[in-house]
């Protein structure tokens, strides 16, 4: 859908919607991408292994290193699949997305001004200011989420089911997978025989 501006002299400007079939088909393609969940090689997941560990043996700034290149790597917000190699797409475990997705302020009169507001106040020398502007802000979007509680409630119960499929997969030392020659492994200083964890 376009929104074309209809001009007429001396009458308020209107939209009209038109159907392109190409942008809905642009749309469509892009949202399949984006409903994807991150893929990612066992050989390449590698490197990140020590992040999913307590005992990783890194300094505090190798972890900011190695968790930016990680955020680089995957959206937070998706599962993400590891596969074995791309000549083999078996997936051999799954991590759940960090991240709950929320809906965004409507696009109404009254969260624009709640948004011009909040920008406004942002810094200003009177504290109840700035910080009444963004606790009305936060209370605009909590009222957003009422409606997408099921779909939260869906994402919540899906984080469980896999954080529990990952401590039955690496429930054992050295339950993970060994990767072959058609894996390319990345050069990672991870030993052998893992123990998965999830700081919570």
């Amino acid at each position: 859908m376009i929104n074309i501006p209809s001009f007429r002299t001396g009458q308020p400007v209107s939209t009209q919607m038109v159907e392109d079939p190409q942008i809905t088909k642009l749309y469509q393609a892009l949202q399949q991408i984006d409903n994807r969940p991150n893929i990612i090689t066992l050989s390449h997941f590698r490197q990140f292994e020590p992040l999913f560990r307590k005992n990783h043996g890194l300094t505090d700034q190798q972890i900011v290193e190695l968790s930016e290149r990680y955020g680089k790597t995957i959206d937070f917000y998706k599962e993400t699949q590891i596969i074995h190699s791309g000549q083999k797409p078996t997936v051999v475990l799954t991590l759940p997305p960090l991240f709950t997705p929320v809906r965004t302020l409507s696009s109404t009169n009254e969260n624009e001004v709640i948004v011009a507001v909040n920008q406004k106040m942002f810094g200003h020398p009177v504290p109840k200011y700035s910080s009444d502007a963004f606790n009305n802000m936060m209370n605009a979007l909590k009222r957003e989420q009422i409606p997408n509680k099921p779909v939260i409630d869906a994402y919540h119960q899906r984080y469980i089911t896999l954080v529990d499929e990952f401590f039955a997969t690496y429930q054992a030392a050295g339950a993970i997978p060994a990767v072959t020659a058609d894996d390319q492994p990345d050069t990672s200083a991870v030993p052998q025989g893992t123990e998965w964890d999830f700081d919570s």
